[in-house]
């Protein structure tokens, strides 16, 4: 039974900071920010390479290792004090407005501060944003900063993008945190890899491309969570299954790319659910007891446990 309670992650350790970032991923609906409560960014301005627009976060967000209260975009980047800081929702060299020079913008960028103080969430949106070279690719994605814990969430929309726009080695956007220093040389480093729809991430010390094979699904959620405690966890890597809510109070849901069997356990190594998965899979918990349980999922990639709380 004790097999069935280790709780594994695969974790790199960042020794030149005192944060660390896990990754984990999800699919839930994209929704478009509200346009009556939306306060532009570009203000109707067309944007570039060679345009970054400053706006206030709203509370302080801390990147890091140190606190911001303003934010840069910049093509797909919020970017975060004076020194290349900055997290990727969407990187590519040649996005742009899709509109052409001297008309107003057709690629609005905008936010929303939503939530109660304390638990705010800053939501920034880049809408129909266009590519140099290609009139029929465009992209939807936010950003969310939550405030408190730092979290940061990558959110995609309908989009249609040319893998040779992103200009990467593996034909996709580069998505993550990254920190240079003035000398040019990366101190800080959390990058999305390979698949979309299972990525994982890569960090300072690791070797080779750093970016997606293609842009995220509609749908799709990237989750980087904050920590304070040094040698965390970097990222959850090769990762054979995901699931949200954690904790769930009705209805879980699992993704798992690859065929294998699922199991969920209770705290004393029972099985409570039992059955095969290949894709996507929902568990109705409603009639569970509160408490911790533990799904493993079995495929000829490996084994994982992972903990769950239902409540």
């Amino acid at each position: 039974m004790k097999n069935y309670l280790l709780f594994f992650l695969l974790c790199l350790s960042i020794p030149s900071y005192s944060q660390s970032y896990t990754f984990s991923h999800f699919l839930a609906e994209y929704k478009p920010l509200n346009p009556d409560s939306t306060i532009s960014i570009n203000k109707g301005v067309l944007w570039d390479d060679d345009t970054t627009f400053s706006f206030p976060i709203g509370f302080t967000f801390h990147f890091i290792n140190q606190d911001y209260t303003q934010m840069k975009i910049l093509l797909g980047n919020a970017l975060f004090g004076s020194r290349y800081t900055s997290f990727a929702p969407c990187a590519a060299v040649v996005m742009q407005d899709r509109a052409d020079s001297g008309k107003p913008s057709l690629s609005p960028i905008g936010y929303q501060l939503t939530g109660d103080s304390g638990s705010r969430i800053l939501k920034v949106q880049w809408q129909n944003a266009g590519f140099l070279y290609d009139t029929a690719s465009f992209a939807n994605f936010q950003a969310w900063f939550y405030e408190g814990s730092n979290k940061i969430e990558a959110r995609y929309g309908k989009s249609h993008v040319e893998g040779r726009l992103f200009q990467t080695q593996h034909g996709g956007p580069q998505v993550g945190i990254l920190a240079v220093k003035d000398t040019g040389t990366d101190s800080f480093r959390v990058l999305l890899n390979g698949n979309p729809d299972s990525p994982y991430a890569k960090g300072i010390n690791d070797n080779g491309p750093y970016s997606l094979t293609a842009m995220p699904r509609d749908s799709m959620v990237y989750v980087f969570e904050y920590s304070t405690v040094s040698g965390i966890s970097l990222a959850k890597q090769n990762e054979l299954f995901s699931f949200y809510p954690n904790p769930v109070a009705n209805v879980l849901h699992i993704n798992c790319s690859t065929k294998g069997t699922l199991t969920v356990r209770n705290i004393t190594g029972e099985i409570i659910y039992s059955g095969e998965i290949n894709g996507f899979k929902n568990i109705d918990v409603n009639n569970y007891p509160k408490g911790i349980y533990f799904i493993s999922v079995n495929t000829t990639n490996g084994q994982e446990v992972r903990k769950l709380v239902v409540e």
